[in-house]
């Protein structure tokens, strides 16, 4: 489920800049995406997308019902999307 909570925030914030971190140990996990684009809503995913079919996805609101902890984090250069999952 982790592992699909990591590919639909990809999807949801590409395109990505290339950095994908990831560290801990099972069952505990952190990945750590960093975005070339700004979310630009820190509550981003608190809400499900609307079903459109084209749409790549339900990306941060299902990171958000499967991780333990997820932080959006805006700055100049992009975005960074923290997800754990405990």
């Amino acid at each position: 489920m982790f592992a699909t909570a990591v590919a639909e925030t990809a999807a949801a914030l590409a395109p990505l800049d290339g950095t994908a971190l990831l560290w801990g140990e099972a069952p505990a996990c952190v990945c750590e995406l960093r975005s070339a684009r700004p979310v630009g809503d820190p509550l981003a995913g608190f809400v499900p997308p609307a079903s459109t079919g084209a749409e790549p996805g339900p990306g941060l609101w299902y990171a958000r019902q499967v991780c333990a902890y997820v932080d959006i984090r805006d700055d100049a250069g992009g975005a960074t999307v923290r997800l754990q999952y405990a």
